[in-house]
């Protein structure tokens, strides 16, 4: 891999300044190619993005979404540490604990219920809790992420123990259901990973593992189901 990132200028009609920022990497069998490291979209590039034809839309996106893989690949080496806390849980007998707000809750409750077909494992093993329940799955319920009590209560009714692995999904780093619910698994003994895509997230300061793949804010703010997604 070079360590010289070249840095090009697009221009869509409407958003100049729209800046990309390649490096080039080995992908055998056919080479070098490039790579998208870095985008940069000038302050209200959203909203100008509305008044493009389709192909610079999506052209866009794809950019601002290939900004996931180098992110998540700069964190290997902590989701090798995950994966290992993970099976010393399962061999002692315990479980994964999903806890998320919105978008992260979901992708939780999806890991969970995708375990049984997929690994075989026992419904048991791997399980989810979200802000807002059951209700929250397939209708959005506003503002039930700021409720930290609610977390702490929802993961007491899973009984953690020293045995289980839960693992804490908030894109912002900063949902008080989730830091709720982390708060009072911690104090029942139990271990905690904590994925975000903030790496400067207080709640680092009390759990075992932090995953952050910084992946820059989305073109469209607030919709996390994008690149943290």
């Amino acid at each position: 891999r070079t360590e010289l990132p070249q840095t090009y200028r697009i221009s869509a009609q409407g958003i100049p300044g729209l800046e990309v920022q390649t490096t080039e990497v080995s992908a055998p069998p056919s080479g070098i190619r490039s790579v998208v490291i870095g985008l940069r979209l000038p302050h209200g590039a959203a909203q100008s993005l509305l008044g493009q034809s389709a192909p610079v839309q999506f052209e866009v996106s794809l950019l601002d979404g290939s900004r996931s893989v180098p992110a998540v690949q700069r964190e290997k080496s902590r989701i090798a540490v995950g994966v290992d806390l993970i099976v010393e849980g399962f061999r002692k007998g315990g479980r994964i604990l999903f806890v998320g707000a919105g978008t992260s809750g979901r992708l939780g409750l999806l890991e969970s219920t995708e375990m049984p077909p997929t690994f075989g494992t026992p419904p048991h093993m791997v399980q989810a809790i979200m802000a807002g329940g059951k209700d929250a799955v397939l209708q959005a319920k506003e503002g039930v992420e700021d409720r930290y009590d609610d977390g702490a209560r929802a993961i007491k009714r899973l009984g953690p123990t020293g045995k289980d692995v839960v693992v804490g999904v908030s894109a912002s780093g900063m949902t008080p259901f989730v830091r709720g619910a982390l708060t009072s698994a911690r104090g029942a003994g139990a271990r905690i990973i904590f994925v975000t895509c903030d790496p400067r997230s207080e709640l680092q300061s009390f759990v075992d593992l932090t995953i952050a793949p910084a992946v820059g804010p989305e073109a469209i703010a607030g919709s996390t189901r994008l690149k943290a997604g």
